[in-house]
């Protein structure tokens, strides 16, 4: 689902568009890729609920493990940055 949802923006990129028509949001829609919240929000999945139970897993594994951890940004201090537990390039970079 998502894969095919980013697919098919980046072609509407690479074709020179900025945003999805109307009809091609109602296609994505008829197809289960995107559900429209009201006019004009529209949301989609990214990450399925065993993916989500898997990483919340092992992010509780991390953060018992006692090994050292890098606060986000200062005004989270009990976040962790994926990339710590090497989940940057498989994971969150072909995301993006």
């Amino acid at each position: 689902g998502f894969l095919e949802l980013a697919t098919i923006c980046k072609q509407v990129v690479a074709a020179g568009g900025r945003s999805l028509s109307i009809d091609t949001l109602e296609e994505l829609e008829e197809h289960g890729l995107l559900t429209q919240l009201r006019g004009g929000v529209w949301t989609f999945p990214v990450l399925s609920d065993s993916f989500c139970d898997l990483l919340e897993g092992e992010l509780q594994h991390f953060l018992g493990s006692g090994l050292p951890r890098t606060a986000p940004n200062t005004m989270n201090r009990f976040g962790v940055i994926l990339g710590e537990l090497g989940l940057d390039t498989g994971l969150i970079a072909p995301m993006v």
